[in-house]
């Protein structure tokens, strides 16, 4: 049987750094790589760590070391991005940390664009099935 959650890996971080868009740069057209060297490196720093250890408290710290390091802020400009990196940190423990739940990408995908169907229902049935179609490669 497989891990649950299963370790943090780079593909996913990416997905999260991205999502998150700590910066604003993606929603201004910036490349989908933009924040490919501060995933790495977040990635990089948990890699090891425990199910257990991947908690938004644990995180914080550690990505505002990455922020601050890759974009040289001052504490000031750091304490500005305070909020999207507690956001960030609150999206990685959330896939990876203790509280993390199985999901499919379809799943995720509805709910963040609001739509998710009610369990159980004709639609929500629709929805597993094409989260299913896509993992068999239909």
């Amino acid at each position: 049987m497989a891990q649950w959650p299963p370790p943090p890996d780079l593909e996913s971080i990416n997905e999260i750094v991205a999502t998150v868009d700590v910066e604003g740069y993606l929603a201004e057209g910036a490349p989908g790589d933009e924040y490919e060297i501060e995933a790495e490196e977040i990635h990089e720093a948990i890699s090891t760590w425990s199910i257990e250890e991947l908690t938004a408290d644990r995180l914080e710290p550690v990505l505002a070391d990455i922020w601050q390091g890759a974009f040289e802020y001052n504490d000031a400009q750091l304490a500005e991005r305070k909020p999207k990196l507690r956001a960030l940190a609150e999206e990685i423990a959330k896939f990876f940390g203790p509280e993390a739940k199985p999901r499919c990408a379809a799943h995720e995908l509805a709910r963040g664009a609001g739509r998710l169907p009610a369990q159980g229902s004709a639609a929500f049935v629709e929805v597993l099935a094409s989260a299913a179609a896509l993992r068999a490669g239909a």
